[in-house]
């Protein structure tokens, strides 16, 4: 399956924030909503009739990742970060149509995650109609998804409230309300103080070693159940909902590499 990355806006970058992509967004009032278009995805049609409208509540950064999917292959149209307290559109393409199944043999997957929890998301599939297999009964496509993030307890926790697609007025509609549950923690910040250096390394290495020797471990020393759950989030290192000397080599590796100057990464 071929997999293509959608550079927005002529940048180098696969990834880039709402804020740095403002110079190539044109921004226009809807009532009383300001809504911020994302640019064209290089590998939109002729066939541009549907729409996507997010709402990001107040509160934390949301990444959005939209992939059309198609039987030969699968094209990465959007991938960016948007802005908390926001309003986002973004525009896309008809599906294809099988009419020998009558059904739609193409779809856009798309996925939100909070900005700081990539383990919190929420995925769906929807599907532009194309107009010119339903004449007189559908000129275009238009979905709005609500999304909402909350510190929680639970890791990778998504609710989602949905609205069934329906034509209105002409318009193949939807919509969604998804609420994301991230837990507050930086990775590898294992002791919860913003930073991370060698005493994480050790907190995470002394977490493993205990367990190993079959005692009961916790980051007891660091106060409340949601203070220990996002310890052990940030000692995780490879998400593998365990503490392994790896994860602690890691955290090690990365704070040497701050230290030299250098430039960290989790890869």
């Amino acid at each position: 399956m071929k997999t293509k990355l959608h550079l927005i806006a002529g940048s180098i970058c696969s990834v880039m924030t709402a804020s740095a992509l403002l110079g190539a967004m044109s921004v226009w009032a809807d009532g009383t909503t300001i809504i911020t278009n994302i640019p064209a995805s290089p590998y939109l049609t002729a066939e541009t009739t549907g729409t996507l409208t997010m709402q990001v509540a107040e509160g934390r950064d949301i990444t959005v990742q939209i992939v059309k999917q198609e039987i030969e292959g699968s094209d990465v149209y959007y991938q960016t970060t948007l802005k908390g307290g926001s309003t986002y559109r973004f525009s896309l393409d008809s599906c294809e149509y099988d009419p020998e199944s009558k059904t739609d043999a193409a779809s856009f997957l798309v996925t939100v995650s909070d900005s700081k929890d990539a383990s919190c998301t929420y995925s769906e599939e929807l599907v532009v109609k194309d107009p010119g297999f339903y004449p007189n009964e559908i000129s275009a496509s238009a979905f709005t998804w609500n999304i909402t993030t909350q510190e929680s307890e639970s890791q990778s926790h998504t609710e989602a409230s949905t609205e069934q697609p329906s034509v209105v007025d002409g318009v193949w509609t939807g919509s969604r309300s998804v609420a994301l549950y991230y837990l507050n923690y930086l990775l590898g910040d294992v002791t919860g103080d913003s930073e991370i250096g060698i005493n994480d390394a050790y907190t995470a290495l002394l977490y493993y070693s205990q367990e190993s020797a079959g005692q009961k471990v916790t980051f007891a020393s660091l106060g409340s159940k949601l203070t220990e759950i996002a310890a052990f989030s940030a000692a995780d290192i490879d998400h593998d909902k365990s503490i392994s000397i790896d994860d602690a080599y890691r955290i090690l590796r990365y704070y040497a590499t701050i230290s030299a100057g250098g430039t960290p990464s989790w890869d």
